[in-house]
């Protein structure tokens, strides 16, 4: 009986590590609607970045360790860009730009992004605003040009944010605002 509690306080604690690690992940989820997504975008005036991935793919959890988790968890990006990952694999529908039903793998195939990994940068509308970036050729790189494809974006859709170039000047940007705040 006393084995049973330990196993069930243990699972506890584990699920609440899960759900406290997925609520760090903030915006960094997956999506489950577009249109939903596309009014969000519209409000907070932001692009939409979508990963297509697999979860076969070796070179999407590359992807997802060395660039993204710690873009989510630092929370830098909140103000900058909507990012959702697209599952390609998983057979479960979602709502697409005018909420029907759409399986992941189709949308992935309508927006030319099935070949994994893809991040594509669209505006409220669908409309791609920047070049999307197909597998990674330089993973130490790869945020640098999320940056700048955020920064296309951006001009794009007529917004007049920009992201500075590196992770390193967010940081020292984010960090001087802090300050300043704090003041």
């Amino acid at each position: 009986m006393r084995m049973v509690l330990i196993i069930t306080l243990l699972a506890g604690i584990i699920s609440n590590m899960s759900l406290a690690h997925a609520n760090k992940l903030g915006n960094f989820s997956e999506l489950q609607n577009m249109q939903s997504l596309a009014v969000q975008a519209k409000q907070l005036q932001r692009p939409i970045m979508l990963l297509f991935k697999a979860d076969w793919c070796e070179y999407c959890e590359l992807l997802h360790e060395a660039v993204l988790a710690p873009m989510a968890l630092s929370g830098l990006y909140n103000d900058y860009v909507i990012v959702r990952y697209v599952s390609v694999d998983d057979d479960k529908t979602i709502g697409d730009w005018q909420g029907k039903s759409v399986n992941k793998a189709t949308l992935a195939y309508h927006l030319n992004a099935d070949l994994t990994p893809t991040v594509v940068f669209l505006n409220h509308k669908g409309k791609e605003v920047a070049p999307r970036i197909v597998g990674i050729q330089e993973i130490t790189l790869y945020t640098n040009v999320i940056h700048r494809n955020l920064n296309l974006a951006y001009a794009s859709m007529g917004i007049s944010t920009r992201i500075p170039v590196t992770v390193e000047l967010l940081d020292k940007q984010s960090s001087r605002l802090n300050t300043q705040l704090k003041q």
